[in-house]
């Protein structure tokens, strides 16, 4: 083939051997994003495409799945990958594509879509140099770290999470004073409360009700004093300004003849028993609604294999084409042990191997959308497998364990590690013993779980848009371990 340009867009690089074999030696990893340059191509007897390529530091023989042609319009973005780090210790490689004249809070935005890690918490560093939100994009190889979210004075960590300041001793109390309820007169009614207006006249009088004597009522005008008069006596030809205002108000009560004081009608109503205020009724009480309807079944792995429509297309907020990742780990992982269950391997016409249970797995799965193309990736790093061996009526002879690694997408039964403990004693054991440990073509643990990663990966490129979607909520796993 000719010599062309390619770049590594494998999660985690490329894995480097020197001849086209998976079972070669290992030369080396490609970083992510490098670009390579293609020398030859081939098939091997897997009916796997390798191609030759020529690195910074290294040649060999890599998948072809994991280049992608560097032509000169992708050239034009910066490709930048990131190592998303917790101290020491490498959470996961990502790859962010950056316009010209990018800034580093682009590439954090970028960042918090793929991570979920906010833009504020994010800290980007090259050389051990923190770069400034403000700065160009330079560099082809940066460092991200997540800033710890600082103590809140008003938290209180008990068990299962933090408790709000309600845990916390109470503020102290503000003693303040009890307002004195006045009573005001309107429309010849007397009535309790706590409220005064601010304009006051003959007919709006108030006073205190723990007040020691009532309030000497004020001389009446030369004014007034007729309008009394006349309302014993008669009307008059002409009212005054304030004969006007007495006669729109409701009197109480018409004064008698015997009254002594007929000159301060005021402060003899403001004496009279006075009707309090009724109490508010009662708070009505709210009914309790229980919700009597069935949960929801949790997802299944058959609804994510039996869901349809198109397949997984980038979301809204992706209009760069930029690293896009679901996470579907919770969904491979239980997906796997099923099949992996299923699985019965012949050791001897007397004894046969079953897998019980996948104990334990390290790694994870996504689906990717990137430049317009859909990946699904996985990488099973690590599996301890708890096996049975059965005679061929089924009757339980022995049980053991073993741990599988490297098992990811495209991997072959070759690339596949085996580590067991198991200490054989009797010829029947020596007999498993030897299928365990057994290398190359034939019959053996790695040909079997080969055979399952390769039913597992079939049904993983198939899944749907809406499987995808269910796959993201799948319940998570409790054989999945942290790296």
């Amino acid at each position: 083939m000719a010599q062309q340009l390619y770049r590594v867009t494998g999660k985690h690089g490329a894995v480097v051997r020197d001849g086209p074999e998976t079972s070669s030696a290992l030369v080396g990893t490609v970083p992510v994003l490098e670009v390579v340059k293609a020398l030859e191509a081939t098939t091997n007897s897997k009916g796997v495409e390798r191609v030759k390529v020529e690195g910074a530091t290294m040649v060999g023989w890599v998948s072809r799945r994991l280049l992608e042609k560097a032509d000169a319009k992708q050239s034009k973005d910066l490709k930048i990958a990131v190592e998303w780090k917790d101290g020491d210790t490498l959470l996961k490689r990502l790859a962010v594509e950056a316009e010209p004249g990018a800034t580093i809070n682009d590439v954090k935005l970028s960042l918090e879509a793929m991570t979920r890690v906010p833009a504020a918490r994010q800290v980007l560093v090259k050389n051990d140099v923190e770069l400034q939100d403000h700065e160009g994009v330079a560099a082809s190889t940066l460092v991200m770290r997540e800033e710890k979210a600082k103590p809140r004075p008003d938290l209180q960590t008990v068990r299962g999470g933090d408790a709000l300041a309600a845990f916390l001793p109470p503020p102290a109390k503000v003693v303040e004073e009890e307002a004195e309820p006045l009573h005001l007169r309107s429309h010849g009614t007397l009535c309790g409360g706590s409220f005064t207006t601010r304009k006051r006249t003959p007919f709006y009088a108030a006073r205190h009700l723990n007040a020691k004597a009532p309030p000497v009522a004020a001389a009446p005008s030369d004014d007034e004093k007729p309008i009394v008069e006349e309302a014993r006596h008669g009307p008059k030809a002409a009212a005054t300004p304030v004969e006007a205002r007495a006669a729109a108000v409701e009197v109480d009560a018409a004064p008698s003849d015997d009254d002594d004081d007929i000159d301060e009608p005021i402060v003899e109503e403001v004496d009279r028993p006075r009707c309090q205020v009724p109490p508010p009724p009662p708070p009505t009480q709210k009914p309790i609604v229980v919700d009597v309807t069935a949960p929801k079944a949790p997802v299944t792995t058959q609804d994510v294999r039996a869901a349809g429509g198109p397949p997984p297309q980038k979301a809204v907020w992706n209009s760069k084409d930029t690293w896009e990742e679901r996470d579907v780990t919770a969904w491979a992982v239980e997906r796997f042990a099923e099949l992996l269950q299923e699985e019965v391997c012949q050791v001897s016409p007397a004894i046969n191997l079953k897998f019980r249970d996948v104990l334990r797995v390290v790694g994870d799965a996504q689906v990717v959308v990137f430049q317009r193309r859909t990946r699904y990736l996985f990488d099973f790093s690590e599996l301890e497998i708890a096996w049975a061996a059965e005679s061929v009526e089924g009757r339980p002879l022995f049980n053991g364990r073993c741990i599988i690694r490297d098992a990811a997408s495209g991997a072959a039964a070759a690339d596949l590690e085996l580590e067991t403990a198991f200490a054989p004693a009797t010829a029947e054991e020596k007999a498993v013993n030897d299928f365990l440990r057994r290398r190359g073509e034939g019959l053996n643990v790695r040909a079997s779980v080969g055979a399952v990663l390769e039913r597992f990966e079939a049904e993983f490129v198939r899944l749907s848009g809406e499987g995808v979607a269910l796959a993201v909520k799948f319940p998570k796993s409790k054989r999945l371990a942290k790296r």
